[in-house]
């Protein structure tokens, strides 16, 4: 409880806009940071005075210097869970930002660590340490600092700091996000790395390249989903990635908009078989999983991805000098069979979940290729002779 002696000294009267003068003598400025109040006691004996440190403190605000006493209880770990909670996002981009923070963000800077700890040098010496000691890629690095950046302006929002010191750093000291390589494989290395696969991923891998699902999109299927007789699957969900007290659960798409995929007669008859198999095991309902482990859940991604990277290497699908093969090559490769099959972009972006622009600038190298290269030529001979 407040002694009146506390009390009284938060009694307040107004000599100018944010500058006030307690009734226990002592000067207060007021600010207004992110939409939010913030007061600090000043040191000034004179009004004059009070007005010239006010001054001052507004200028360090500016420049994002620490003006205000930390919340000890408020370290970069809590504040990490109660941004998380608070975020509204698909499910996907918390994970992602999770993921960051968990494996990349507090293990630098330390989870005790106080927001108003962290300086514009501190985070190019992060950027560095990511690069240069972690050897992540240049995207990988971005989604790193992305996540800081969003914990950050976190605690600018509830007035722990003045200022995002991410926004800080020199564009020269940021990560740069160079393009990848895109894999992609010849229908032969197709069966080659599905041949190595283990029985239980190697459905799931068949099922991707054959159809260009995400990889999470695959383990969130259930047999709700499919609808055999039509030949299509009606893809409205993905499977989310599990944590230790929370198992995966199906969430909305990635861009949050359902699409039909088409299936050929080869699919058919592979899901058909596969139902069978479920309906003897009593697991072919509508909300039973397609793919499911023994306990009758879906199988942990990271276990898929693992089945696949020793399928690769075994299938000898890693040469020296390329990009090693990752589970979302297969739907790269499935894309790429689409467009060299000559498919129009639209149908292309719209059975992948794509938008057009995403599809030409992912995929700009194909649709440039020598097949697209002769018929526009074609077009362009046909159009002269009408001349």
């Amino acid at each position: 409880m407040a002694s009146e002696g506390s009390q009284a000294a938060r009694k307040r009267v107004r000599l100018e806009r944010g500058l006030y003068l307690r009734s226990d003598g002592k000067y207060e400025a007021k600010f207004v940071v992110d939409g939010r109040d913030r007061s600090r006691t000043l040191r000034a004996t004179t009004k004059t005075a009070a007005r010239q440190e006010r001054a001052e403190l507004l200028v360090k605000l500016g420049r994002g210097e620490r003006v205000f006493a930390d919340d000890p209880t408020k370290t970069l770990g809590h504040l990490a869970e109660e941004w998380l909670e608070t975020l509204n996002v698909r499910p996907r981009t918390r994970e992602a930002y999770a993921y960051h923070l968990e494996r990349n963000v507090l293990p630098y800077f330390g989870r005790k660590r106080r927001p108003s700890e962290i300086t514009p040098q501190r985070v190019a010496a992060f950027v560095a340490h990511l690069r240069d000691e972690r050897k992540l890629s240049g995207w990988t690095q971005a989604g790193a600092v992305t996540a800081l950046n969003g914990l950050l302006g976190h605690a600018v929002w509830t007035g722990l700091i003045g200022s995002n010191p991410v926004g800080s750093v020199p564009r020269g000291k940021r990560p740069r996000k160079t393009a990848e390589e895109h894999r992609f494989l010849a229908p032969g290395e197709v069966e080659r790395l599905l041949a190595a696969m283990q029985p239980a991923h190697r459905p799931i891998a068949y099922l991707a390249v054959w159809t260009g699902m995400r990889q999470s999109e695959c383990l969130g299927l259930q047999w709700g989903d499919v609808d055999l007789r039509a030949g299509v699957i009606h893809l409205t969900a993905q499977l989310s990635r599990p944590k230790v007290d929370k198992p995966g659960e199906r969430v909305p798409l990635k861009t949050d908009v359902a699409r039909t995929i088409d299936l050929d007669a080869a699919l058919v008859a592979f899901l058909r078989e596969r139902k069978e198999q479920a309906f003897a095991a009593g697991r072919a309902g509508a909300s039973d999983w397609i793919f499911a482990t023994a306990s009758g859940g879906p199988p942990h991604y990271r276990n898929v991805g693992r089945a696949f990277e020793l399928a690769a290497e075994r299938a000898g699908l890693n040469p020296q000098g390329k990009r090693r093969l990752r589970f979302h090559d297969l739907r790269r490769t499935h894309a790429s069979l689409l467009i060299e099959g000559g498919c129009e972009g639209p149908w292309v972006a719209r059975r992948l979940g794509h938008s057009v622009e995403m599809l030409y600038s992912t995929y700009a190298g194909l649709f440039s290729s020598r097949s697209q290269r002769d018929k526009g030529l074609a077009a362009i001979a046909a159009a002269r002779r009408q001349v």
